[in-house]
């Protein structure tokens, strides 16, 4: 309908698809009998005339389609045309009439209280109408469950499954999420699904992109999205600050993948490029130092890896892409 009426109930706006208007019109009917009846009593008999009366003749037009069309379309027509409708007699009820605030209900959403957002329930049937509870047989690598899932998996599944939701969370806030775990047990769990860049903790790219599998927009190689993820996360070990074009010399994907990986870990900064999307932080390094060691050491190995793999070396003598990397090459 091009038309509807709606009705606002606390935070809820209910909407009635119009099918048709009615328009009413006043009407003066009365009056005008009342007029003729008055004209009728003041009404003087004329005078007696002769028997012979005049009889007047006429002759109708043929009238052609264009002064039927003009005729149809005129004031005078329409007007007759809504004299001769038939009346709907009709009961006025003011709005606190019982029968009105029944039409008023008969606008709103016809469905249960289930299912009515608005409705009074408590917090927790709330949350479940949106978010229904799963049980642990129903995780796996392609069902993620949300925060309040969480406890009901064991320690190694609940951060990667948190891992695998955020992709990119600082150790404060993990530790924050994930209260009911200890600090070792939540680190020890991180190296085995996630990598430390800038401070941060992000998803592995073998998680994401598991070995058989393929990308949902091109259905590029797992092998090749996780070289290419990697490369990135790499450039931002370096620089908080990554240019597209940095990447257009060595990508052998569709722009659009490189795209979506960008996005899942930075955000676009117009005239700067890509920025990491958390802010360069010290703080776990400081507190952690030989976990940030071995993280290094991780990023190097990585790194060497897709040295050849991406033929990078036509590269190493770009000081952009060797900042921060000991190589002996």
């Amino acid at each position: 309908a091009a038309q509807c009426d709606s009705l606002v109930r606390g935070n809820e706006l209910h909407l009635t698809p119009l099918d048709s208007v009615v328009q009413l019109t006043p009407s003066f009917e009365h009056i005008d009998k009342r007029v003729a009846e008055d004209a009728k009593l003041n009404e003087v008999d004329p005078p007696e005339t002769s028997s012979t009366q005049s009889i007047t003749r006429k002759f109708t037009k043929v009238e052609s389609d264009r002064d039927k069309a003009i005729r149809l379309s005129s004031y005078l027509n329409i007007q007759q045309e809504r004299q001769s409708e038939s009346w709907v007699p009709c009961d006025y009820r003011p709005p606190e009439h019982p029968y009105t605030a029944g039409q008023k209900r008969a606008m709103l959403n016809k469905k249960d209280k289930k299912g009515i957002a608005g409705a009074e329930v408590s917090k927790s049937k709330y949350l479940d109408m949106f978010l229904p509870e799963i049980s642990t047989e129903d995780f796996s690598d392609n069902k993620i469950p949300g925060l309040r899932d969480l406890p009901k998996l064991t320690i190694p599944k609940q951060v990667e499954a948190l891992m695998r939701n955020a992709q990119v969370l600082s150790f404060a806030e993990i530790c924050l999420i994930l209260q009911s775990i200890s600090k070792s047990e939540i680190l020890t769990e991180l190296q085995n699904c996630a990598h430390l860049v800038q401070g941060s903790w992000v998803i592995s790219s073998k998680l994401l992109h598991p070995k058989g599998s393929r990308s949902g927009q091109t259905g590029v190689p797992a092998e090749l999205m996780v070289r290419h993820r990697n490369f990135i996360l790499c450039c931002f070990v370096q620089n908080p600050l990554l240019k597209r074009k940095h990447l257009q010399t060595i990508s052998k994907i569709h722009p659009s993948e490189i795209e979506e990986i960008l996005k899942q870990v930075s955000t676009f900064a117009p005239h700067d490029g890509w920025t990491f999307k958390k802010p360069p932080s010290t703080a776990f390094s400081q507190q952690y130092p030989d976990v940030d060691q071995s993280q290094k050491a991780i990023w190097s190995e990585i790194y060497d890896e897709i040295y050849t793999s991406l033929h990078l070396k036509a590269h190493r003598n770009n000081p952009w892409w060797r900042r921060g990397w000991k190589s002996s090459r």
